[in-house]
Order: structure tokens, then C-alpha cells, then sequence
């Protein structure tokens, strides 16, 4: 609402690979246990969590995207297509994230990520030049954080107001 961005890294401690690791916030799994790991950040994040995908765009990424979305849904949780469309390059498409941080708009609350998950969420941020992932070079967080840098950007906020047509001092008293 004060037009500033602040990402957090409070994950819940099985989010993330299987392999022992100190990173928490990032995994490659199966389609299963992926959507098993997104339910349970998002149920450790709260009922007012928004669970953003990418969809690709072949029938089978729109297929995907909505096997995954029905079990979050039945969870009661908001799942939401990541606005930008996939056919758009990772780079164009992190792009407002990265002016909103060399503008000053996104705040890193360090105290809420693990040492390791913090420094690997900033470095990968760092190095990501848009070329897909490697091996040895990743983009799963640039990836995450840009889809839902744009769906946060684009969804509207509609304060809440009261029409006071009963006041004897508003103009616009019926």
C-alpha cells in the first residue's frame, strides 16, 4: 500500500531439496511432491497467501497448471497464472522487478531467511543475466521472485470506505 516491496524468507523447513542442504526456498522435485512443498508454504504462510505459477504455454503447461492450482484450491487457498506470458524472455520479464529494486522500492528482511537461503536468494538475483538454468547456474529464485513481483504489481487494492450519507456536514447528504 506504501508503494514499497519487502520479500521475506520465512520457509517452511522442508522447503527445499532432499539432498542435506542449509538453503531453504528452493527445490527441483516431481510434480507431486512440488505441489505437496507449495501447499505446505502456503499453509505455513497463512490463509491470506496468494500461490502464483508460471504456466507454459503448450497445452500441457496449461494442463499442469491446473492439475496443481485444484489441490491448492481445495485447500482454500488463491492460486493465480503468473501475468506475465511464458513465451515472454526471463529477462524481459524480470525487468520491473530489477527497476523496482535500483529505484529503492524492495526491502530484504534479513532476519527472516537462514544465513545460507539468504546469501544463495541474493547471489543468484546477482548473477541472473536471463539465460536459462544450468547445472552450475540457476534462476529459480529470479524466476519466482519476478512472477510474483508482476502478480503483486498488477493486482488493484480496493480500500474499504463508508458513505456517510447520514452526516449533517457532507455535501453530499441526500
Amino acid at each position: 500500500r506504501d508503494g514499497f516491496y519487502y520479500i521475506i524468507g520465512n520457509y517452511h523447513p522442508d522447503n527445499r531439496d532432499d539432498e542435506p542442504s542449509s538453503e531453504l526456498g528452493r527445490f527441483r522435485k516431481s510434480c507431486g511432491k512440488r505441489d505437496n512443498l507449495i501447499l505446505k508454504q502456503a499453509e505455513w504462510d497463512g490463509d491470506d497467501v496468494h500461490v502464483v505459477f508460471n504456466v507454459d504455454p503448450a497445452a500441457a503447461g496449461k494442463f499442469e497448471f491446473e492439475e496443481s492450482a485444484k489441490k491448492i484450491i481445495q485447500e482454500g487457498f488463491v492460486v493465480k497464472a503468473d501475468p506475465i506470458r511464458a513465451t515472454t524472455g526471463k529477462l524481459h520479464k524480470y525487468m520491473p522487478f530489477a527497476a523496482a529494486c535500483e529505484s529503492g522500492l524492495v526491502y530484504i528482511v534479513p532476519s527472516t531467511f537462514t544465513p545460507d537461503s539468504l546469501e544463495a536468494f541474493l547471489k543468484e538475483n546477482e548473477m541472473f543475466d536471463g539465460l536459462r538454468s544450468t547445472r552450475k547456474r540457476h534462476d529459480d529464485w529470479p524466476d519466482a521472485t519476478a512472477s510474483a513481483f508482476n502478480y503483486i504489481c498488477r493486482t488493484r487494492v480496493i480500500p474499504s470506505f463508508t458513505v456517510g450519507f447520514e452526516t449533517r456536514d457532507n455535501p453530499f447528504k441526500r
